[in-house]
């Protein structure tokens, strides 16, 4: 039986409050964690908005809901951390493995 998965830009919106289309893309986002990203946080929020997957797959999310010294510059105040926290815990729904656990 096919699960009916809610796209991802709803589910962090009613779960963080967080509304990814606010993210101009300005690529600005930066942080002292960035070595340990494999995708800037403007890059999540544009999956997040286009329904891919990989979102939930990535090393970031685990990176920065760990983190929570959240020093990243969003002009659109978007809350990554909150964002990664949602995504940590939907792609665990999914059955998504934290790249962090993988063998």
């Amino acid at each position: 039986m096919a699960v009916n998965r809610a796209p991802l830009r709803f589910v962090v919106l009613s779960q963080s409050g967080q509304d990814v289309s606010e993210c101009s893309q300005c690529d600005s986002c930066d942080c002292e964690f960035a070595a340990s990203w494999d995708l800037r946080p403007c890059q999540v929020l544009q999956l997040i908005h286009n329904d891919d997957e990989r979102a939930l797959a990535c090393k970031t999310i685990w990176t920065c809901q760990a983190c929570h010294k959240c020093c990243i510059n969003y002009p659109g105040e978007i809350d990554f951390g909150a964002v990664a926290q949602v995504l940590g815990q939907e792609a665990q729904k999914r059955g998504i493995i934290s790249p962090a656990t993988e063998p």
